[in-house]
């Protein structure tokens, strides 16, 4: 895309100096110039953006997880007829293993700053908790970036009075993606691919009844 823009400008400026008479190559360089000034975006120096794959959240039920989910957060049986969950696999430490992504919506758990996500392993049929956070907004970038043989992943923050932008998280040696390097951004650092999951629109989800309770409303039935 940019280099199509930088071939588009390169035309406009020979279209231009011709039809206004400049000649040389000290008038084509002034022109030029004054031309990347004026310009809000340099399409000389900015690198092509890499490409996005958007992933939505699995659709299926996961009894297991969704059991692991209210226990972590202490979400009541009531409750879990109402609170949604959303989650994605993904080899983020590419070991041949996807780790769950997991997030969830209820009254009590989010609040203006996004809802809390989960990066889970599972071993033996057990759920293991790699990395709790507080509040994220959807959807999360998963960059092809590694630092410490994991996947750098990216948040966008804001609410609660935090400083807005696209957060990169890269993980530690010793810990996980909060105890690591991390750097924000204003606007979505696009210089590597990356995957976007959890990408579903949850307002329109929940204006069409479509998503995942902890408890479906089927199960509720037999309670």
């Amino acid at each position: 895309m940019q280099n199509m823009l930088k071939k588009m400008l390169l035309g406009l400026t020979v279209f231009t100096i011709f039809n206004t008479g400049c000649s040389g190559s000290e008038s084509i360089d002034e022109f030029t110039e004054s031309i990347r000034k004026d310009t809000e975006i340099d399409f000389f120096e900015q690198e092509d953006e890499e490409e996005i794959s958007v992933v939505y959240a699995e659709t299926a039920h996961n009894p297991q997880l969704a059991e692991f989910l209210a226990d972590y957060y202490g979400i009541d049986e009531e409750n879990c007829l109402e609170t949604r969950y959303y989650y994605n696999y993904y080899d983020l430490n590419q070991d041949g293993q996807d780790e769950v992504i997991a997030m969830v919506l209820s009254e009590e758990l989010t609040d203006g700053s996004g809802n809390p996500v989960l990066i889970l392993s599972r071993a033996e049929g057990e759920f293991f908790v790699l990395e709790s956070f507080a509040w994220a907004h959807t959807p999360i970038y998963v960059r092809e970036s590694t630092t410490n043989g994991w996947r750098d992943v990216v948040l966008n923050i804001y609410g609660k009075g935090l400083e807005n932008g696209y957060r990169i998280y890269c993980h530690s040696a010793d810990g996980g993606y909060q105890d690591g390097e991390s750097v924000l951004y204003d606007d979505l650092p696009r210089d590597v691919p990356m995957v976007q999951i959890l990408s579903n629109n949850l307002i329109d989800d929940y204006d069409r009844g479509d998503y995942l309770t902890l408890i479906p409303e089927k199960d509720s039935r037999s309670l």
